[in-house]
């Protein structure tokens, strides 16, 4: 535990005296020279849970979810463990796999791949890799090996 001196104490007192606290969380996009600082949170009601449950049991997709509650991902996914859901593994088939590598080799970014497939480019990264495509960088040209 580290203690602070008796006039270090008092200046941090004051600063703490001057600031206001938030009584509710801060829902704002704070922008700071064309920089975002702070992620937009989105709280769902108890009723906007309950829809969510409702679709994906149906049949709704996880990532389809969270565009459609303006949440992310990774929030659509705990509501759904918090309520004892059992979550769909939604790999990627053969089929989209090798659809995935057409798209890819044709000039699409991974991005725009895993958009048209419905993945995230990350998952579409990893099936590309371990298919041993050349991955492009940034700017397009194919990456040398290390």
């Amino acid at each position: 535990m580290v203690e602070l001196s008796e006039a270090d104490s008092k200046k941090w007192l004051s600063l703490l005296e001057r600031r206001p606290v938030p009584e509710e969380p801060v829902d704002e996009v704070l922008e700071v020279q064309g920089r975002v600082l702070k992620q937009r949170q989105t709280r769902l009601t108890e009723a906007q849970k309950d829809e969510l449950v409702a679709r994906y049991v149906k049949g709704s997709t996880v990532c389809y979810l969270a565009e459609q509650f303006g949440c992310h991902r990774n929030t659509v996914n705990n509501i759904l463990k918090s309520r004892k859901i059992a979550l769909r593994c939604a790999s990627m088939t053969v089929d989209q796999i090798d659809r995935a590598v057409d798209l890819y080799e044709s000039g699409l970014s991974l991005a725009r791949v895993g958009r048209e497939l419905g993945f995230d480019d990350g998952a579409v990264r990893l099936r590309l890799i371990a298919r041993g495509v050349a991955m492009r960088d940034s700017h397009g040209r194919i990456r040398r090996a290390r």
